[in-house]
């Protein structure tokens, strides 16, 4: 081959390099398809409380402060009421005014009698006071004599106990919603003849089973449905305090008592009137936690005993997040730290990527659907 060929293969190859006859470079790989779900609250997943959990609970209402009174001593009604006649039902009085009393008679017979016994024991005890002093008695004498002194005031202080405790006094202002004996009857010491209460706020007093204890606690707000006040303008529906959780339950029913405050100072509610109160279980899990199915958990490099998800952001890239997790509701878990509700967590996928990965971002098709 001559040089003048040589020359002009050299040329040929020359211009086959500066014409771009070299093969291209390979594409970049496509970034991986991943599928995703939006994280979503807890109670749109499932009802906190589970099916069937909310229980209705019957309850009687009573009065704030309720009381029976009676009679301290035995007698005959004399009088039980006011200058309009007996007590009736709802009619309301204040604090110390007099409800009942007994015939006086006997009463003031014994005081009268018990008074004079110790007007002339004190004076007795006055009189040998000084006899004592100038010697003209002995001490034995004036014992005996201060013994009767003392036994005469006890005597008249006893019966003017009796005298007072022949008359029924209010307690406290409140209502009459009971008179339970009439003028003319004799009463034994004890016997209820008023009942008396403080209607202002009442008590609605249930009985609840022990597995509805842990969703009750004094000081929280209750709704409490009373089926009497339907179409009055108060309405059925009122909000009160629990007051009282029983630590102990009744004997025979196994039930344990639960008092809720009602506020009455319109007077619509009357003692007796029955109530019901719906008790819901509590929140399982925090207001802000969501669920996400179990196949986007992953393990997080360097620690073993952390669980981490895939956020997917928008700018299409997968970004790994450490959470904490709860309890599990079917096929997902609950996550209480490390994802806000309608974020794009990756449910497929998950396992290859890592963090700050170009993805791309498809939902989850529904279960059932191509």
């Amino acid at each position: 081959m001559n040089i003048r060929t040589l020359a002009t293969l050299s040329l040929i190859a020359l211009v086959i390099q500066g014409s771009g006859c070299k093969r291209p470079p390979a594409p970049p790989p496509a970034p991986p398809v991943v599928r995703y779900e939006v994280a979503r609250a807890v109670t749109n997943l499932v009802s906190q409380a589970g099916p069937g959990a909310s229980q209705t609970y019957l309850g009687i209402i009573r009065g704030e402060t309720e009381t029976e009174l009676s009679f301290r001593v035995g007698g005959i009604i004399e009088g039980i009421g006011n200058a309009e006649g007996d007590w009736r039902e709802g009619t309301p009085v204040e604090k110390d005014t007099v409800l009942a009393w007994l015939q006086p008679a006997d009463f003031l017979a014994v005081s009268n009698q018990a008074r004079a016994r110790f007007d002339y024991e004190a004076a007795r005890f006055t009189n040998n006071v000084k006899l004592l002093a100038e010697k003209a008695i002995s001490q034995q004498e004036m014992d005996a004599i201060q013994s009767a002194y003392r036994s005469a005031e006890a005597e008249f202080e006893r019966a003017c106990q009796n005298l007072r405790d022949s008359i029924i006094r209010a307690p406290f202002t409140g209502t009459i919603i009971a008179r339970l004996a009439n003028a003319g009857e004799t009463v034994m010491p004890g016997r209820p003849v008023l009942r008396l209460a403080d209607l202002k706020t009442v008590s609605v007093e249930l009985g609840v089973p022990d597995r509805v204890l842990p969703e009750i606690r004094p000081g929280e707000r209750q709704a409490v449905w009373i089926r009497a006040l339907e179409g009055t303008p108060r309405g059925p529906v009122c909000e009160g305090v629990v007051t009282e959780v029983g630590v102990a339950a009744r004997e025979g029913s196994r039930l344990f008592r639960v008092v809720i405050k009602v506020n009455n100072d319109d007077g619509a509610i009357k003692s007796g009137m029955t109530a019901s109160v719906e008790i819901r279980p509590r929140p399982r899990f925090a207001p802000d936690a969501v669920a996400v199915p179990l196949s986007a958990l992953v393990g997080l490099p360097g620690s073993p005993d952390a669980l981490a998800v895939f956020v997917v952001d928008d700018d299409g890239r997968a970004r790994q997040r450490r959470v904490q997790t709860d309890d599990f509701i079917r096929s997902s878990v609950v996550i209480t730290e490390g994802v806000a509700v309608g974020e794009k967590v990756v449910v497929v996928g998950a396992a290859g990527l890592h963090d700050g990965a170009v993805v791309q971002a498809q939902p989850l098709a529904p279960s059932g659907t191509p």
